[in-house]
């Protein structure tokens, strides 16, 4: 489907298939959103910086110290967002209170708030160790995914800094997203 949208639908379609009760695959799907998400809030101000400074990754340790960076910051946001979720709900739902154009959605965005509520519970029942081990999986997958064009350019012999790429290709992906 275009820019992925089906693909919540098409993933609980499919985990029902092999008997996970609905309920059970909107938290793992909620969830795996919400890992995606927590990965691009820490990924992108870093690849911001990390654009800013115009320096190529030459030393391995710079390289280990900016992986380094993303994983404490993406699980401190996640345990912030794990243990202060009751007060971002609040908070969201005061500031789009007035937002007319969401008026007619109110009902349809206070049962994904539900939902999604429900997969933090679930969230907050995992070891410590489940939760680092997910971030590392999903940064891993977006850091690969978007490094296959940067290879490609290495490959033609072009050189397109990682960091600039990278924000193009997250630009894009929110932009599909929000646009359908």
């Amino acid at each position: 489907t275009p820019a992925s949208s089906g693909a919540p639908a098409t993933s609980l379609l499919l985990l029902s298939q092999h008997g996970l009760h609905a309920s059970r695959g909107l938290a793992l799907i909620a969830i795996d959103a919400l890992a995606d998400l927590i990965f691009f809030l820490t990924a992108i101000p870093i690849a911001v910086l990390f654009l800013l400074s115009q320096r190529e990754v030459n030393n391995p340790w710079l390289f280990i110290g900016l992986l380094a960076l993303l994983g404490i910051s993406g699980a401190v946001t996640l345990w912030i967002g794990a243990r202060k979720h009751r007060a971002i709900l609040r908070w969201l739902s005061h500031k789009t209170r007035h937002i007319k154009r969401l008026q007619p959605l109110r009902f349809r965005l206070t049962r994904w708030v539900v939902r999604f509520r429900q997969a933090l519970v679930v969230l907050l029942h995992l070891p410590a160790w489940k939760l680092l081990l997910l971030y590392a999986f999903t940064a891993g997958h977006w850091l690969l995914r978007y490094s296959v064009l940067a290879v490609l350019l290495w490959m033609l012999g072009e050189s397109v800094p990682w960091a600039y790429l990278f924000l193009i290709q997250a630009a894009l992906l929110f932009g599909g997203q929000m646009l359908f």
